[in-house]
This record gives C-alpha cells, sequence and structure tokens, in this order.
C-alpha cells in the first residue's frame, strides 16, 4: 500500500535501503530466468560506481554504453555494440529530472529482445513520461524525502515470465541487503 502512488495496475513493488539493491534483484531474476549465462547488462558510461557495488556480487555482464553531450545513448555505436553481445537488461537514466527519450530505448530493446529498466533516481515520483516505460522502474527517495534510506523497485506486469523471477530474487537480495526502515 505504501508503494500506490508508484505503480499501475498489476505492477508490483519491493523496498530496499538503496535503489542500487534492487537492481542486483534485476540481475538476479533475470539470471534464474534465464537458466544459462549471466545476463549482460547495459549501463550508461556515465553511472554512479558505487550504484553498481551490489550487482558486482553477482554473476553479470556489464557494458557501459556511450552517451552524447545530451546524456542520451549513442544509437549507433550501441548499435555496433550489440552486434558482438546484444544486452538482456538496458538501463536508461533520467538524468537530473529530465526525461530521456524512451521510445528510442524501448525500441532497441524490443530489436534485440532486452528489458528496459528505468533510473529514476533523480525524480520522487512517475512523471509525464518518466516511470511509465519500463519493464522495472528504480526509485532512490531518500534523495528527495528526509529518510535515512529507501529504494524502491517497481516490477511493471509487463516484465512478464521475469517479473515473477525478479520478485522471488527481490526478497533474497532484500534478506542480504543493509536493512531498510529499522529507524
Amino acid at each position: 500500500a505504501l508503494a500506490a502512488p508508484w505503480l499501475g495496475e498489476g505492477d508490483a513493488a519491493m523496498w530496499f535501503s538503496r535503489a542500487a539493491w534492487g537492481l542486483k534483484a534485476v540481475v538476479d531474476g533475470h539470471r534464474a530466468a534465464l537458466g544459462r549465462r549471466p545476463p549482460r547488462l547495459w549501463l550508461p558510461d556515465y553511472f554512479c560506481n558505487q550504484s553498481t557495488w551490489p550487482l558486482r556480487q553477482s554473476p553479470v555482464e556489464i557494458t557501459f554504453y556511450p552517451i552524447d553531450e545530451s546524456l542520451r545513448p549513442d544509437w549507433k555505436a550501441c548499435g555496433r555494440l550489440a552486434a558482438a553481445a546484444p544486452p538482456d537488461l538496458f538501463l536508461q537514466v533520467h538524468y537530473f529530472g529530465f526525461a530521456a527519450a524512451l521510445g528510442d530505448a524501448r525500441a532497441f530493446c524490443e530489436s534485440h529482445g532486452a528489458a528496459l529498466i528505468e533510473d529514476c533516481a533523480h525524480v520522487p515520483a512517475p512523471a509525464g513520461a518518466i516511470g511509465g516505460a519500463g519493464d522495472y522502474v528504480l526509485y532512490s527517495l531518500y534523495k528527495h524525502f528526509p529518510i535515512p534510506d529507501g529504494g524502491l523497485l517497481v516490477i511493471r506486469r509487463t516484465a512478464d515470465h521475469t517479473g515473477q523471477a525478479v520478485a522471488t530474487a527481490a526478497e533474497d537480495v532484500a534478506r542480504a541487503a543493509p536493512g531498510w526502515g529499522r529507524w
């Protein structure tokens, strides 16, 4: 019930101390759903290294894709990278609260069979084009509200068969991650 403002019909939510742990849950869930090699996660090359620490505790192949001066993915370079090793998970950031062009990201993901992750760490809640297009959506609420911790992972109903695997992985990650809400 606490996550209702961030959810659409049929969506699920998981709370973490930081959104980085939610991202780890997405990776772990995809690894379980794929049942094969570690998932390939693509992150923009302008991304907080601290947020990758939980990921690096799991088998995952991280590729940093190039972005341009406007903080948009360099789609030509992404196409070349995908020819060698397409992503399973593609993370698009809404930098500094400005909406990213998710139509291009969605088309790229669909053409490569990847799930789209929206990083909404710089906004407190869905707004306009922010927070509605990803299969998974991450929020860092402690950055906006007077709380010591708080990250939210929204699992959209569009996440199909992998959504349940991510929800199961999220429960395991939540037990291993630093606690949230103990204060």
